[in-house]
């Protein structure tokens, strides 16, 4: 039965007097490493910046919010590039700019991850907003990173990339495969996204958290107050692991709002694949709309129990050219209603999303389509994940049939999800490469195995 909306909130907003400080940390902060400027930090004669190393990432966040002996820097007008992978697991992150302290302390300047990998970033305080790799950003552009492994938990407004994107940002062509969770306004790439767009950008890791209102797996909250907000050319494919107050939930966005002006909240050519369970209120692609327009989006849902989730869970029904698809393992995915995109009808989610690609001007702003085991990704993630993929497709089950206990073979297990042939999840093991299925009926399940980095393959298993 559906819960009220009075009774939801009660539920709600306890929870952010009674979280607690992450007191007993076991690294200190990067802050407090770096505490002069490394040698993988410099500063061009432009002003402009180029980082090779975890110490040198640590330190742009000691320049921007005026920590270490540093007068607060926002970068306006200039760029910092990433030449190379790092990897942030020796102590926890603080995010760059840091407006839950002090409203001035922004990032407005030009980051270019140039696709390398920014690895194991970890951040977690319950009672902090805005934690993300970036705090704040203030007609900033961020490109170009790869975000892997790791844990953002906070409050509210969190987020992969930034805890909040506003005054014409630019958050670009970003992935996100480590866990995000908080209370409210929870978002894969960022946590609230005002006057701003978010483009070709997805969050793949196996599991996000939104614990409270308003969770999105690209944006919690994507508002318009005078400028258009724009999530366009995304997608979300994760497992919502909510809890019993996650309320208006949405595959791409939580909250889709105008509040005044003429800009206009807007998701366009986007597609969520849902795994987890209804949520109150929820919707395919928006929790609640109030004043949006979604055109163009799709989504399929895999949950504990068949359940019907419309494209938004409430508020103002304004969407067009959207429709659920059906998800089956090495079959071309397939929209419910065909849609009209351009001069064309489809009824192919491929072709759907690279079809919008073709009227938009100009097209070289937005990544192209390509398809591995039914569901689309970016045409460039393909050189970069290979290797991965190729470890994952040597992944196998035994005994083939079962009468009960079954061995996964060729991955470290983090979570494996069964599936029977409704798409209901019938059994769930964390952290373990052995999953019983004594005392399920005979029959074909599907096994959903996620390793550590959040890569996930899905396996074919026969009950006898």
């Amino acid at each position: 039965m559906k819960k009220s909306i009075l009774f939801i909130l009660f539920f709600c907003l306890p929870f952010l007097t009674v979280a607690q400080n992450n007191g007993n940390r076991d690294n200190p902060y990067w802050t407090e490493i770096v505490t002069e400027q490394p040698e993988g930090y410099t500063v061009l004669e432009n002003g402009d910046v180029e980082i090779s190393s975890a110490e040198g990432l640590a330190w742009l966040i000691s320049v921007v919010n005026g920590l270490n002996g540093c007068v607060a820097d926002d970068f306006e007008g200039r760029k910092v590039d990433l030449l190379r992978d790092v990897d942030l697991s020796g102590a926890d992150w603080v995010p760059i700019g840091d407006i839950f302290s002090d409203s001035t302390l922004v990032f407005k300047g030009q980051f270019d991850g140039k696709g390398h990998t920014i690895k194991n970033l970890y951040i977690k305080d319950l009672s902090w907003d805005y934690l993300s790799l970036f705090g704040y950003l203030n007609h900033a552009e961020i490109h170009n990173i790869f975000l892997d492994q790791g844990l953002i938990c906070g409050r509210s407004y969190c987020g992969g990339i930034a805890g909040r994107c506003d005054n014409g940002s630019l958050i670009d062509n970003c992935v996100v495969n480590l866990e995000v969770a908080g209370n409210c306004y929870t978002g894969g790439i960022t946590g609230r996204n005002k006057d701003s767009m978010i483009r070709n950008c997805c969050y793949i890791y196996f599991r996000f958290e939104p614990g409270g209102f308003y969770g999105g797996g690209i944006a919690g909250w994507n508002e318009a107050e005078g400028q258009d907000a724009v999530i366009e050319n995304c997608y979300y494919d994760s497992q919502i692991i909510g809890s019993f107050n996650t309320c208006w939930a949405g595959g791409i966005v939580g909250y889709n709002v105008v509040t005044e002006g003429e800009g206009a909240a807007l998701v366009k050519n986007c597609y969520a694949a849902l795994h987890g369970r209804d949520w109150y209120e929820e919707g395919g692609i928006v929790g609640w709309n109030l004043n949006g327009t979604v055109t163009n989006s799709y989504y399929c849902v895999i949950y504990n129990y068949i359940s019907d989730v419309p494209v938004i869970g409430y508020g103002d029904m304004n969407y067009s050219d959207c429709s659920i698809f059906e998800y089956q393992e090495g079959m071309e995915s397939i929209l419910e209603h065909p849609v009209s995109v351009g001069e064309y009808q489809t009824d192919n989610l491929l072709d759907a999303l690279n079809l919008w690609l073709t009227i938009q001007s100009p097209t070289i702003w937005y990544q192209e389509w390509c398809e591995r085991e039914s569901l689309p990704f970016f045409c460039d993630q393909l050189d970069e994940t290979e290797e991965q993929m190729i470890q994952l497709d040597g992944i196998t089950v035994s005994p083939n049939p079962s009468s009960g206990l079954v061995q996964i073979n060729g991955i470290d297990v983090a979570e494996v999800t069964v599936y029977n042939i409704l798409g209901q999840i019938v059994k769930t093991e964390r952290s373990t490469n052995e999953i019983d299925l004594e005392g399920l009926p005979q029959g074909i399940y599907t096994l959903r195995i996620a390793d550590e980095r959040g890569f996930v393959v899905t396996k074919k298993v026969i009950k006898k």
